[in-house]
This record gives C-alpha cells, sequence and structure tokens, in this order.
C-alpha cells in the first residue's frame, strides 16, 4: 500500500502517490479517482483553507462569473474595494446572509452535478446500443466482490463485467487488496489491469452496459 490507512493524508501525500504511481498501469485509474475526491465543493462563510493547495487562507471566484457564489465574492470585493470599510451594521447582515447562500450553493451544485451525470449515463448508453457483440480493449477501475466496473479504451464508456460471467476460473473478493482472483488458475483482476470484453447487452431504461468476456 502506499499510503497507510492510519495515517492523517495530507497534500504532500497526494503529490508523494501522484509521482509513484507514473508510469504504471495504475496512473490513469488513480489520477481520476484523486481529481474526482478533490472535485466537489463545499462552500461557506468560514474560511477553512483549501486542502489541495495546502493553503490555510483561501477563497474563489473565477472571471468571467460562472456561478452565483462567484458572483458573491465578486460583489463584496467590489463594496470594500469602493468604500475602503464596511461598517458594523452591513458586516452582521452579511454574516447573516451568507451561510444560507453558502448552504443553498453547495446543494445546487450537488443537484447540477447529478444531472449531470445522469445525462452524460444516458448519451454514453445510447452511444453504445449498436455495439452490442463487440469486442474492445478495457481498463479495471474498480473491483467489488460482485464483478467488475471496466472503461473501454476506444470510448471514455464503462461497463460492468458481473462475476459470474467471468466463466474460466471461481474468482473470490479479496478484501484486503481489492480485487478478485481465481482459486485455480491464481488470475487476479486488480484497478488498472487491462482486459478485453465484449459488449452483451445495453439496457436503455437501466443506462447500463452489461460485459462478458
Amino acid at each position: 500500500r502506499i499510503l497507510k490507512k492510519t495515517k492523517t493524508i495530507t497534500p504532500k501525500d497526494f503529490s508523494v502517490l501522484i509521482k509513484q504511481i507514473q508510469g504504471t498501469p495504475e496512473e490513469e485509474i488513480i489520477n481520476h479517482m484523486i481529481l474526482r475526491s478533490l472535485k466537489q465543493a463545499k462552500y461557506s462563510p468560514i474560511n477553512v483553507g483549501h486542502f489541495g493547495l495546502a493553503s490555510e487562507s483561501y477563497t474563489h471566484f473565477t472571471s468571467p462569473i460562472r456561478r452565483y457564489p462567484d458572483l458573491v465574492v465578486h460583489r463584496i470585493l467590489r463594496e470594500v474595494l469602493t468604500k475602503k470599510h464596511l461598517g458594523d451594521k452591513r458586516i452582521k447582515d452579511l454574516e447573516s446572509l451568507l451561510p444560507d447562500i453558502a448552504f443553498h450553493s453547495s446543494r445546487m451544485e450537488r443537484q447540477a452535478d447529478e444531472a449531470e451525470r445522469a445525462v452524460l449515463s444516458a448519451m454514453r448508453v445510447w452511444f453504445m446500443r449498436d455495439k452490442v457483440g463487440e469486442e474492445f480493449e478495457g481498463k479495471v477501475v474498480s473491483v467489488t466482490p460482485y464483478g467488475l466496473k471496466i472503461r473501454l479504451k476506444d470510448y471514455y464508456v464503462e461497463g460492468f463485467l458481473h462475476v459470474s460471467f467471468m466463466t474460466d476460473d471461481f474468482y473470490q473478493y479479496d478484501e484486503k487488496s481489492r480485487s478478485l482472483y481465481g482459486i485455480h488458475k491464481k488470475k487476479r483482476y486488480t484497478v488498472g489491469k487491462e482486459v478485453r470484453v465484449r459488449i452483451d447487452k445495453v439496457d436503455m431504461e437501466e443506462r447500463e452496459i452489461v460485459l462478458g468476456i
């Protein structure tokens, strides 16, 4: 293991991890997992810093403005720069308003992300609907006791290979290494392993792509 479970993870640990996985089969998958883990924003009127940037003092706004929280920060900055000083009443007003704005913005962003994922999932399934029976090279992106989630190399599309379809051996799940291994042939499937799969079924209603080998 690269990072110990008992250790408090710091930004430096991510930097070390990224360097250690360079050139390995797992590099692309782990980089994607790191980005996803850092992506979600939670807006707050309290300055809690920024983990990824290892900064103890942080605020975020974009130009041009893309989100309502950006607009809020722009307005406050403009007010401070124009007036040079905010009165006690104005500060109290902001302290009263900002928690609700932050909470609402965080919730709306979660909903927008969920909607985006749902649309992308539907589009990917629709794109693969006429490829049943075709074979593709892919990489394992997730391992569960029930099977493997595999991302196809030719397309940014993920499908699921159920363990019952892995008929070349009897596979068991190793929780410690988070892998599936065959008890007879000793073949092991871990995150990053390359595998050739077949599109067995595309379920438009469930938005699922079922794989076989």
